[in-house]
């Protein structure tokens, strides 16, 4: 049996083929670059799971997932440390913090004078 990341570099070297005038999503192209990052850096992951070490802009990030799902692929580990937002959450969990995960909460807006939607990481302290 194939390992997922190897079979989805296959897919993907084939679909490129097939593109000859036309480039891929940059969703897609992205989600080929991390499986091969991930299989080039020797990562020791499940074979169904890749490493992120890139963002995604948001009109790439839904061909991104789809693409991995249509690959096989299960689960990512993200990386991406470029501001010290890694260092914050790392931080807080030695300290005893638990992670909840990801939350919306509101917030009054004097300019717009309604409430606006906040996107936040909860911990429990």
């Amino acid at each position: 049996m194939e390992k997922p990341r190897i079979a989805a570099l296959e897919q993907f070297k084939q679909l490129c083929a097939t593109h000859n005038d036309r480039k891929l999503v940059s969703g897609a192209y992205k989600a080929y670059q991390m499986i091969k990052h991930t299989e080039g850096r020797q990562y020791r992951l499940d074979d169904s799971e890749i490493v992120m070490e890139d963002f995604c802009w948001g009109n790439e990030r839904k061909d991104f997932i789809e693409s991995l799902r249509a690959l096989g692929v299960k689960s990512m580990v993200i990386t991406n440390a470029s501001s010290s937002l890694f260092d914050d959450l790392h931080g807080y969990a030695e300290l005893g913090c638990k992670l909840i995960g990801l939350c919306k909460i509101a917030r009054w807006d004097r300019y717009d004078k309604q409430d606006v939607e906040v996107k936040g990481i909860r911990f429990e302290l």
